[in-house]
């Protein structure tokens, strides 16, 4: 990671911008958006004071860092599957074959594999198909106790809707 003083700080934006942004809510969010579509800087300023109140750092983003941090991250995920898919800047998909509880160890492999060599988190959803590991993936991150790893296919029928009921 570049700087030290932003790891274990939450930096996920994902999605349409409508009522929230970066999953602040309420004032914060409609002053960004206003600052968007307005060419005031009174706005912004809004905006800055909110983020600042709610701990939020705005920083200017760094393409070339983040492309080449995706470079590796998808060299790293090739070295476990030879049939992959670059879904998107920071996702993809594997094939990989084996029981559901090995499919949740190669998870933990691969999330503890990009960690040590690059120093970014990731999560890892395990499905049957591309809807099911995207869904997978996002409860792996909304839910601390599935260590990052998540396997629909393992859980308790009651636990799998409590899940899908939380996300």
């Amino acid at each position: 990671m570049e700087r030290e003083e932003l790891r274990g700080h939450g930096n996920e934006m994902k999605g349409e911008l409508k009522d929230t942004v970066g999953g602040i809510t309420g004032d914060f969010a409609k002053a960004v958006l206003a600052a968007r579509e307005s060419d005031t800087t009174i706005a912004i300023t809004g905006a800055v004071r909110l983020a600042e109140e709610h701990g939020v750092l705005a920083l200017s983003s760094n393409y070339a860092l983040y492309a080449d941090l995706s470079n590796r991250v998808m060299s790293i995920l090739s070295g476990y599957s030879p049939m992959s898919e670059v879904y998107s800047i920071d996702e993809a998909f594997l094939k990989i074959g084996g029981t559901p509880e090995g499919l949740v160890l190669t998870g933990h492999r691969i999330r503890d594999a990009i960690r040590n060599k690059l120093g970014l988190p990731v999560c890892v959803g395990v499905g049957k198909s591309k809807t099911l590991a995207k869904l997978a993936n996002h409860g792996a991150k909304k839910s601390a106790g599935f260590g990052g790893v998540l396997n629909l296919e393992l859980l308790p029928r009651s636990r799998l809707d409590a899940t899908l009921a939380s996300l």
